[in-house]
């Protein structure tokens, strides 16, 4: 006979005590059976195979498949290469930095039970494991969590417990259990999740209440959903399948109002919001809906009135909430007053999703005096790689004189706060600029002022030999020499040979580079519209090649101007040199003043598409998809 010990899991029919085995789950007072298999628990009335979300049951489908023949590493890529190239974004997104770059909102040094409903293929569960003592994953699609298990398996994590759970009359567990829950994307899974028939307000009401009853008293409840009446879905701008993604069913999107509601009912009177930019699936900025009164100038009253209804309480595209019954502190609380005010008051102001997650926040201190900092939090090892080079750069910068060094941030401190690293430097008064016009184009005219003044105070000149040549120039093909022999015959080689025809011999400067100047990276006065500071030296090189920041700085006008992709403009201008008149001004100001001979132009175009690849692109997966190669190397090469 096999023996039988009482479980932690309740029946998510009546509550009642469960007996577990090797093989199954048993309720002691109803008598239900529930499955033990793969290390996976059924507690599912009924299977369900989803097809609401990103992608169609047949997807993931074809997705398992792949993972159980190939693993987690090699079988999702492996899928993704089938799928369309809008799809592959969507999927990209989904499973992306964005759906965990919001963890810090949360109080991380308290973690011991955490539930999860996941709806990105486990990149949730993976990033919050090693933070908690058990993490219990819960989705209503078998496939789904056997893809997660697969993955959690290859990252070698084994604090999680996998759940199916669908059509259930209860959370499979007993009352104030959890310190965390998360429901991320709510609409995604809530269909699939209750009994029927409820109409999807009663079905969040219901699983609110149930989140609430295991939830312990001092617990937080993490949400995030899409608002119904969020600025993108009234306009309607969106394109091809994201159009799909975002409408699929507009009765199953929720209002603010009516989550806020539905939580204080359940007893979760303490809220945090905070607005979601540009959407919930492509997550890269959080403001707190409260702190717009305290947000910076803008260059345009449009500016300002768009960015008043993205983040108001009403025409946000999504929200996350989080939830409580008592106050409770955050990492970012903590941290904030322990490391940087002390006694003094702090209001975060921006944040800012991504592999490393940037934090903006503004003080007050007992005497009144304001500052602002940013807050740099790299979520991974590479990550932390660049933000130590960032800082090592920008200290060289401050050495440099007055027109250089006041338009760099400068560090503050570094560290490391409650096992994560941290970097902190002081915040540059300033915003960005994206519209065509008088403004725009001047914005560019002094950009390449900077770079010019920048790079002629940090040339150093050197005659390119065998070592120079393989240290700076076959570095950029090593990382995709592999791809790039197997989709052009010879590819790699024809490279090398071009590269060294053109520049063995010859004589150029080395720079300070900054790596990806583009709009973005570029303050403005709101008042003058001068250029206040230069920012994200993540991708910079002490001893960088010329031209790349040209060549960056002016494509990156053409995406804005034209509504091009990046991969378009190296193809279709940079590469073949077919630049306007405006442009070939520029490059002839900046070359003559680095003393750069005329014939160089087209290797270091080159140069700049090899760069483009191997520094700013940094998803491995992505790099083969059929797509993607055919625009960014087969297209190029040609």
């Amino acid at each position: 006979m096999i023996q039988c010990k009482t479980s932690i899991y309740r029946c998510p029919l009546c509550l009642s005590l469960i007996c577990e085995n090797d093989v199954e789950l048993r309720c002691k007072e109803c008598g239900k059976v529930f499955s033990l298999k793969e290390g996976i628990i059924n507690f599912s009335e009924e299977d369900v195979f989803m097809s609401d979300g990103i992608l169609s049951s047949e997807e993931i489908e074809s997705l398992r498949r792949e993972v159980r023949l190939n693993g987690w590493d090699n079988g999702f890529p492996k899928f993704l290469h089938n799928t369309s190239s809008e799809k592959f974004s969507l999927i990209s997104c989904m499973i992306g930095e964005g759906q965990v770059g919001w963890k810090f909102l949360l109080d991380l040094s308290r973690l011991r039970k955490v539930l999860i409903f996941d709806t990105t293929l486990g990149t949730v569960t993976e990033s919050l494991a090693p933070n908690c003592e058990t993490v219990y994953t819960i989705n209503p699609d078998q496939r789904i969590l056997e893809c997660i298990g697969e993955r959690l398996k290859e990252k070698r994590i084994n604090n999680v417990r996998l759940l199916q759970c669908s059509k259930t009359k209860h959370l499979p567990f007993g009352d104030s259990f959890f310190d965390l829950i998360v429901l991320h994307d709510a609409e995604t899974i809530l269909p699939f999740i209750g009994m029927d028939p409820l109409k999807p307000k009663d079905l969040l009401a219901w699983l609110i209440r149930e989140v609430t009853r295991t939830l312990h008293p001092a617990g937080v409840m993490f949400f995030s959903f899409q608002n119904r009446y969020g600025f993108h879905r009234i306009m309607k701008r969106f394109t091809g399948e994201l159009d799909g993604y975002l409408t699929r069913n507009e009765k199953k999107v929720f209002t603010l109002s009516k989550v806020k509601g539905i939580l204080r009912r359940a007893g979760l009177k303490y809220q945090r919001i905070y607005s979601v930019y540009p959407s919930l699936l492509n997550l890269k900025k959080l403001v707190g809906i409260r702190s717009f009164e305290n947000s910076e100038k803008t260059l345009h009253f449009r500016h300002y009135l768009r960015d008043r209804l993205l983040n108001s309480g009403v025409f946000s595209p999504a929200f996350i909430v989080l939830a409580s019954r008592r106050a409770c502190r955050s990492f970012l609380d903590s941290f904030i007053q322990e490391v940087l005010t002390g006694d003094g008051r702090c209001r975060l102001q921006k944040y800012i999703v991504g592999t490393t997650v940037i934090v903006v926040a503004h003080s007050v201190n007992e005497k009144g005096n304001q500052s602002k900092f940013v807050i740099r939090l790299p979520v991974t090892e590479e990550a932390k790689t660049y933000c130590n080079h960032s800082t090592e750069v920008v200290k060289e910068l401050k050495q440099l004189d007055d027109s250089i060094s006041s338009r760099i941030p400068q560090p503050l401190e570094e560290g490391i706060y409650m096992n994560q690293p941290f970097f902190v430097e002081t915040k540059l008064n300033g915003v960005a600029i994206d519209d065509p016009g008088s403004i725009f184009e001047q914005t560019f005219h002094d950009a390449i002022d900077f770079i010019i003044d920048l790079h002629q105070k940090t040339a150093r000149r050197y005659k390119v030999d065998n070592a120079l040549f393989d240290r700076l120039f076959l570095s950029y093909l090593k990382s995709f020499r592999d791809l790039l022999n197997k989709t052009v015959l010879n590819g790699s080689a024809s490279l090398d040979t071009y590269l060294r025809k053109k520049l063995y011999g010859e004589e150029i400067p080395l720079v300070l580079q900054h790596g990806d100047l583009k709009l973005e990276n570029i303050l403005l006065d709101p008042e003058t519209a001068a250029i206040n500071g230069i920012i994200d030296w993540d991708l910079a090189e002490l001893n960088g090649l010329p031209l790349l920041d040209i060549f960056h700085l002016l494509a990156s006008r053409r995406r804005v101007l034209e509504r091009r992709g990046l991969e378009d403009i190296i193809t279709d201008i940079i590469i073949p040199l077919n630049f306007s008149n405006w442009e070939k001004e520029v490059f002839q100001k900046y070359m003559e003043t680095l003393g750069i001979e005329r014939r160089l132009l087209a290797p270091f175009a080159v140069l700049y598409w090899l760069h483009h690849i191997n520094k700013r692109i940094r998803l491995n997966f992505m790099k083969k998809h059929p797509v993607w190669i055919e625009k960014n190397i087969v297209r190029p090469f040609k």
